[in-house]
């Protein structure tokens, strides 16, 4: 059983998007784990574990979006509405990696850039609660993936 088949795509999103903003919360204390003299096996596990959460949220998140796109565009506009998707997605991953950059150098190092980000997620999380609910579609099982008979 699928998360997106049991709760949907509007769920989804919300819950990656809470965890995203846990994980910058957490993430510039990942450096206190050295000065806490902890065994560098607890560092790797710590930062793999924060990486993964990271991926899985991404991709959830990013998928789930996805769905409530195309299924709420016309099929006369999908091509052009999932472009325009995609092309906004690209810009903001080219963009953001300066950004967070500048933050990174600005007074506060890491918990600046960290949290300037938990706060856009914040915001994404309002906006993602008010989606209406006729937007949580749930993804079914299609029959040739892998696991199916």
């Amino acid at each position: 059983m699928h998360l997106a088949e049991t709760f949907g795509s509007k769920r989804m999103t919300v819950l990656s998007t809470v965890i995203f903003i846990v994980m910058f919360l957490v993430a510039p204390l990942l450096e206190y784990l050295d000065d806490a003299n902890a065994s560098k096996v607890t560092i790797y596990v710590v930062i793999f574990l924060v990486g993964l959460c990271r991926a899985s949220c991404a991709s959830t998140g990013s998928m789930s979006l996805q769905v409530m796109i195309t299924q709420t565009t016309n099929s006369d506009n999908l091509g052009l509405v999932n472009g325009f998707s995609q092309s906004l997605n690209a810009l903001c991953k080219s963009v953001v990696p300066v950004i967070a950059g500048a933050l990174y150098d600005a007074p506060g190092g890491a918990f600046t850039a960290y949290w300037t980000f938990a706060a856009f997620g914040l915001i994404s999380l309002v906006l993602a609660c008010n989606l209406p609910e006729e937007l949580n579609f749930k993804i079914a099982k299609s029959g040739g993936g892998p696991g199916s008979s």
